[in-house]
């Protein structure tokens, strides 16, 4: 009694939801297409700009520029391949009125250890031993390459690990 008691519920069901499906069906037969409908008018009236053009602003061709000095005294001495397109000197990453400035971290004193950096991936496997002497004043910071693992120093520097930049006062 059960059984037929479940049967003829599942068969109620399945006719209620027959003609729930069959009313959907009818009723999107109802609804107009968007090629149908009335297209609405807009009353968009753009103002009159009378910006002059300059055919300076506009031009492909390149501007000539005055380079000054095209053979320039050299900024550094680099000995060995570096590995690298860039040398790091200093970072700077808070921009202020036309003006860069850089929002170092606390330091560290470092004695040559090799430093343990937190690298997520590493690009590049080879070791690169070279040698980089300021030739201008680079106001105590030391130039590396990015990810450096160890610098060999005559004297201690401060290490700024979030930036990877190392300063001593004495140079």
């Amino acid at each position: 009694m059960e059984r037929q008691r479940q049967t003829v519920l599942l068969v109620t069901m399945l006719v209620a939801a027959f003609l729930l499906l069959t009313t959907a069906v009818s009723t999107l037969n109802e609804v107009p297409s968007l090629d149908e409908l009335p297209k609405p008018k807009f009353n968009l009236s753009l103002p009159d700009f009378d910006l002059p053009i300059n055919p300076e602003q506009t031009s492909l061709k390149a501007p000539e520029l005055d380079l000054g000095n095209l053979d320039p005294e050299p900024l550094l001495s680099i000995l060995g391949k570096t590995g690298t397109e860039y040398l790091r000197l200093q970072t700077y990453d808070d921009y202020y009125s036309g003006t860069w400035d850089t929002a170092l971290t606390d330091s560290v004193t470092y004695e040559g250890e090799t430093l343990n950096l937190d690298i997520d991936l590493w690009t590049n496997g080879e070791l690169f031993n070279i040698t980089i002497s300021p030739l201008t004043d680079t106001m105590g910071y030391i130039p590396t390459p990015s990810n450096p693992l160890s610098l060999n120093l005559s004297n201690p520097a401060q290490f700024y690990e979030d930036q990877q930049i190392f300063q001593t006062p004495d140079v």
